[in-house]
């Protein structure tokens, strides 16, 4: 077996996607065949396995002389992330497996100097797994262009898992990204952050006639990954919804010769309280709404972080004798110091808003007591700049 490809811009996507696969899992299952050779990487909770398929007209050369069906190898991610490294400037890639030894890879690069870098690679022990799916129990989808999702790394900072709500009941039909489930969020409150994005030319729903609503939990970094893999073949992907419990499957593809595919694994319903929890060991409310921004905005439309008295600052006011047949200077003093008691919760309060809230957006400013968190704007220049 032999490939090679010698387009700059293809030599850069192969580098990227060598990276983000290490997002998912530490080894690159590669598989080769007698039309295609396919890259894959497989989580360690079996929860996500994307794979990307390139045609045999993707590359200059491609040949595949074995009476083998496939070829399977499973190389360390980061051995093939060290190849790219070590070249200054290559010209083109190479991968060889030999009749002889189809457990061996050979990685040759020339670089503008036409000096050959080879690298020889040993597979590991691998087994070839797959997803099963089928597309025809899917109840909901969702096309985006991927530069929608811009900055979601940052507004949802060290959060885990993200919840995805689309209800077909809304006047503006809008699918809404949120660190917390609808119903956990409407009795029981604490901080959520909310993520919506609007119909338009750049993202459309459909949702199955006797669907009206529907809600799913996934890993939002896995979410962000497959995200970044599809922007290197496509401008838009798709997400098609079978529901909670079973896969999200993520699909992208450019001109029948590069096809990404990805499942991601739900969380069933009795899941999602471990979930919230996870994300959010403290409940302190807030909310914003992200709306899609035309393409020539610059400018960061989110809203105020809004403050609510903490349930602190209840209990302690109960500990507070309200005797009102006190005499008067007794009564000053107590006035006084339950005034600075409130402001001494209210303080506190603002400093949890701020630890606890995403790095999304940059700068914030203290209103008053009582008041809220302001937003700033324009964005920072590096919100600007971020992919994601």
């Amino acid at each position: 077996m032999e490939i090679e490809v010698n387009e700059p811009q293809a030599l850069i996507k192969f580098r990227s996607l060598f990276i983000y696969l290490r997002k998912i899992g530490d080894d690159i299952i590669i598989v080769v065949d007698q039309n295609s050779i396919s890259f894959r990487a497989l989580n360690s909770t079996r929860s996500a396995l994307p794979k990307i398929i390139f045609r045999d007209s993707f590359f200059r050369i491609f040949k595949y002389i074995t009476d083998e069906e496939n070829i399977v190898l499973q190389i360390p991610a980061s051995s093939l992330i060290l190849t790219y490294k070590n070249v200054t400037s290559p010209l083109s890639f190479t991968l060889k497996v030999d009749e002889g030894s189809l457990q061996t890879l050979r990685v040759i690069f020339r670089d503008k100097y036409s000096i050959f870098h080879k690298w020889e690679f040993s597979s590991c022990s691998t087994t070839l797994l797959n997803a099963v799916f089928d597309l025809d129990d899917t109840v909901a989808q969702v096309k985006c262009r991927f530069d929608v999702f811009e900055g979601i790394s940052e507004a949802f900072k060290k959060i885990n898992s993200i919840f995805l709500n689309i209800n077909k009941k809304d006047k503006i039909e809008s699918i809404n990204f949120m660190t917390s489930d609808k119903k956990f969020k409407e009795t029981n409150g604490g901080l959520n952050s909310t993520l919506t994005i609007h119909k338009s030319e750049r993202c459309e729903t459909i949702l199955a006639d006797n669907i009206n609503e529907i809600q799913i939990s996934f890993s939002l970094q896995d979410f962000i990954t497959g995200i970044k893999i599809s922007k290197l073949f496509s401008q838009y992907f798709t997400m098609h919804i079978l529901g909670p419990g079973q896969p999200i499957i993520l699909k992208a593809s450019s001109t029948n010769i590069v096809s990404f595919e990805m499942p991601l694994a739900t969380t069933a319903d009795h899941d999602l309280e471990e979930i919230i929890n996870s994300n959010y060991p403290q409940k302190i409310e807030n909310s914003y709404d992200h709306q899609l921004l035309d393409s020539d905005s610059s400018v960061s439309q989110v809203s105020a972080w809004h403050l609510t008295i903490p349930s602190c600052l209840t209990e302690n006011s109960q500990n507070i004798s309200d005797d009102t047949n006190k005499i008067d200077d007794m009564k000053t003093e107590y006035d006084a110091n339950r005034k600075f008691e409130w402001m001494n919760a209210m303080n506190s309060q603002n400093t949890q808003v701020f630890e606890n809230s995403p790095q999304f957006p940059r700068r914030r400013n203290h209103k008053g007591i009582g008041e809220i968190i302001q937003a700033s704007q324009p964005a920072s220049d590096n919100e600007i700049n971020s992919d994601y």
